[in-house]
């Protein structure tokens, strides 16, 4: 049986870190008005840092009773994307890893708010896994968005084929709000992805950055414009690479995953 928090302490978690993911190499905001302003949506979720069950799930405690797992010291407040990622993943994120980013998120906020300096001590082979985990965050934030917006095109685009374009511009108002947003995010990943390499390719290794290259180039496409310079078929354009690359995304996405975790734990045995 699933224990899970109260509202109050929900609303807690995400007050203690000022809405914010506490993944350090997030930190996303997860709270913001709707377009009414009347109300607030939310990609944040309070995750348990220890299962929310005696009997299974991710960093399961079986000695903890039910008061216990719905305390909020066993609380932590993630974006939807992170807290799944913990939760698949548990063995790369310990409790004791959970417990750190809850602690520090909440000493962030409470250094914000009362103007302190936040202290920045990281040790060469922290700061390099924060840089490896920053990347896997991006590439899997790509990953998953290419991934719904393949089954958003599926669902709700394929049977236009060679009008797609003609049909999204004849309806705009019916596809826009999904389009802007898998646009935005799409070209915001992209560049993280290739800050990070730009500035730490060395300490990611040949193999992982010349896989995230090959993501890169499976994901490619071209474009045209009209006679006024505006795109005319980018959707076509985007839709058909990654329905086109989609066995091979998999295939590179694991790989990537693999030699991620391989760098990973080379940082402590050097």
């Amino acid at each position: 049986m699933r224990h899970d928090f109260s509202q109050a302490i929900k609303k807690q978690l995400c007050a203690n870190v000022g809405g914010k993911c506490s993944n350090p190499n997030c930190r996303k905001a997860t709270t913001w008005p709707d377009y009414t302003g009347t109300k607030s949506d939310s990609i944040g979720e309070a995750a348990h840092i220890y299962a929310a069950s005696t009997e299974d799930g991710p960093r399961l405690n079986p000695q903890m009773s039910v008061d216990d797992i719905k305390h909020i010291s066993n609380g932590i407040w993630l974006c939807s994307n992170c807290h799944t990622m913990v939760d698949r993943d548990v063995q790369r994120f310990p409790a004791e890893l959970l417990k750190k980013w809850k602690h520090d998120a909440e000493y962030a906020q409470y250094c914000e708010i009362s103007g302190s300096n936040v202290p920045n001590i990281v040790s060469p082979n922290d700061a390099k896994k924060e840089h490896l985990q920053s990347l896997r965050t991006s590439i899997e934030a790509l990953h998953s968005l290419l991934n719904k917006s393949l089954d958003y095109y599926n669902q709700s685009l394929r049977r236009f084929g060679i009008t797609l374009d003609a049909e999204i511009a004849e309806r705009n108002i019916l596809y826009h709000n999904n389009l802007e947003y898998i646009y935005t995010e799409f070209n915001d990943s992209k560049q993280k992805i290739g800050e990070l390499l730009s500035k730490y390719s060395l300490e990611y290794g040949m193999e992982l950055s010349s896989l995230i290259n090959q993501y890169g180039e499976a994901i490619a496409f071209k474009t045209h414009s009209d006679c006024f310079g505006d795109i005319v078929d980018y959707w076509s354009g985007f839709f058909k690479v990654i329905d086109t690359s989609n066995e091979l995304r998999q295939q590179l996405f694991q790989s990537i995953l693999l030699v991620m975790q391989q760098v990973y734990l080379s940082i402590d045995s050097n």
